[in-house]
């Protein structure tokens, strides 16, 4: 599934965009939570949550495979929540545009 998408790595939480144009997303993968409880959340542009998930304990890796989910793609990605841990987002050009 990754082999053909584009990977968007996100170290630090931001509420503003990290990418802004229109992408259909493949999956979130979130590597290293490094306590339980810290958090991961993604929305797109405008706070629509796509993500989020809780670490359970030390060393927490998920992942969500989104393809068929926003089969239009969504408008941008914004990462407001990131406690620790690095996120991972694959993601293609849609083929509807918005």
């Amino acid at each position: 599934m990754h082999a053909t998408s584009k990977l968007l790595v996100v170290t630090v939480a931001s509420p503003v965009p990290v990418l802004t144009t229109s992408i259909s997303i493949d999956s979130i993968r979130w590597v290293g939570g490094i306590t339980a409880g810290h958090k991961l959340q993604v929305t797109d542009m405008n706070d629509l949550l796509l993500f989020k998930t809780e670490a359970s304990g030390a060393n927490y890796v998920e992942e969500s495979s989104l393809m068929r989910k926003w089969t239009n793609g969504v408008r941008g990605i914004k990462v407001p929540v990131l406690d620790s841990g690095v996120c991972h987002i694959y993601y293609s050009e849609p083929s509807v545009i918005l």
